[in-house]
């Protein structure tokens, strides 16, 4: 170890073969071939891979074979490559039944260690791999070159996936075997720097592209990530126009949902902030009937988002907020609902109608008074909008008739505007 340690290949021809396979059980397990991969002896891992070639499939004690250890050091791929080309030309060698299985096992581990230059992002030692596939892809048929492209846009591998553009550019549009674009991976991912990477590499008609089997765009993919989105947008009004791009922003996917729904599902302010800039509808309906606008009023998290997400909406040019869903409510219908008074008096202020009727005949007295939402009544009552107090609910009832007379509360601010 000590010989292969300080790269003294003249040293091991003076060894015994017995003596190349001893394991220093008391560090890490490590064998003699692990020690030439860790310090990027390369005259010594050739010298080893000839007279102890079984070591190839050794692991020490973190599970690493030499060839993981190898792609673990940087800058060493000539270590990687004698150890991984030897490994798989012995896979695909005439062999008996157990040999081939051996072969897999081989094969296995030169995929893995492929992934594993790539989570590292160490280009040179992932470049190995990128050019045993050009060269003879045959000779690894486990590995296709997108997925190195697609694995470097998962795990952030910029360094690598710039070398990939470089070498096999046509696999940057390659999909996933599930139909994803390299560019939703990445925005998936939150990688923004392969994602530029990718919007610079690639044509502006890829970055549209729709995934076929759920129909969601690059956008879709990149709501929980607000920077991705500040990319994508920009590179496309770059391109395209901002005409354009509404259309590109308010693409329905497969689920029923634009960018925009998706984001405030999500609780991603800031990305509803950029699409709704962007251009995006909000009068567009989910598979539940609700716009964008419901869906924030209603939010299932904490008030607080609610809160955000609604007032963001609110910023959009030319917002209707006494817009129906399909049951024929409004925003501000929902929130009298929900008894969220902070929403009530948002709404309100930003011009929604208290007095507005749902389709069935209430309005938001009714509907806050049928619940005894004393401060949705009293957030109405303090807005100083004027509501017609005299009219009668879908059940034919006045708003105070709706109230519990027990809920003083309630009441006194239901007088107090009559």
């Amino acid at each position: 170890h000590l010989v292969t340690g300080v790269g003294c290949a003249s040293g091991l021809g003076q060894l015994r073969d017995s003596e190349l396979r001893e394991v220093d059980n008391g560090n890490k397990k490590l064998t003699t071939l692990h020690v030439a991969a860790i310090n990027r002896s390369y005259l010594c891992a050739m010298q080893l891979v000839d007279r102890v070639p079984e070591q190839l499939v050794a692991e020490d004690r973190e599970g690493w074979t030499p060839l993981i250890a190898a792609v673990h050091t940087l800058n060493n791929a000539d270590c990687v490559y004698a150890f991984a080309n030897h490994m798989l030309l012995t896979a695909t060698a005439d062999q008996n039944a157990a040999q081939a299985q051996a072969g897999l096992r081989h094969r296995a581990q030169v995929v893995r260690a492929a992934y594993a230059a790539v989570d590292a992002d160490s280009v040179q030692n992932a470049e190995v791999f990128v050019n045993i596939l050009l060269d003879n892809a045959a000779l690894l048929p486990e590995l296709r070159l997108c997925a190195l492209v697609f694995r470097a846009c998962a795990k952030g591998a910029a360094g690598v996936l710039r070398m990939l553009t470089a070498r096999c550019p046509d696999q940057m549009t390659a999909p996933t075997p599930e139909g994803k674009s390299s560019l939703q991976v990445a925005a998936a991912a939150k990688q923004a720097m392969c994602l530029e990477i990718l919007l610079i590499n690639t044509t502006p008609e890829f970055w549209l592209r729709a995934d076929p089997p759920t129909g969601e765009t690059v956008l879709h993919a990149a709501v929980q990530a607000p920077e991705c989105v500040r990319l994508i947008l920009e590179y496309a009004t770059r391109t395209f126009g901002s005409h354009m791009i509404k259309d590109f922003v308010n693409i329905v996917c497969e689920a029923g949902q634009t960018a925009l729904l998706r984001a405030v599902a999500g609780e991603q302010v800031a990305t509803v902030r950029q699409l709704v800039t962007a251009g995006a509808d909000l009068s567009i309906r989910d598979r539940g009937g609700d716009t964008a606008l419901h869906r924030a009023v209603m939010h299932e998290g904490s008030l607080a988002a609610a809160w955000e997400l609604t007032k963001a909406l609110m910023t959009a040019p030319g917002l209707d907020l006494n817009e129906m869903n399909a049951e024929g409510q409004s925003a501000l219908h929902v929130a009298a609902s929900m008894g969220r008074a902070g929403l009530v008096k948002l709404l309100i202020e930003g011009g929604a109608q208290p007095g507005h009727c749902t389709k069935a005949g209430d309005n938001a007295c009714h509907l806050s008074a049928a619940r005894a939402h004393g401060s949705c009544l009293k957030a109405i009552c303090q807005s100083q909008v004027a509501v017609d107090m005299a009219a009668k609910g879908s059940d034919g009832r006045l708003a105070k008739e709706l109230c519990p007379y027990a809920d003083d509360g309630a009441m006194r601010w239901l007088l107090e505007m009559e």
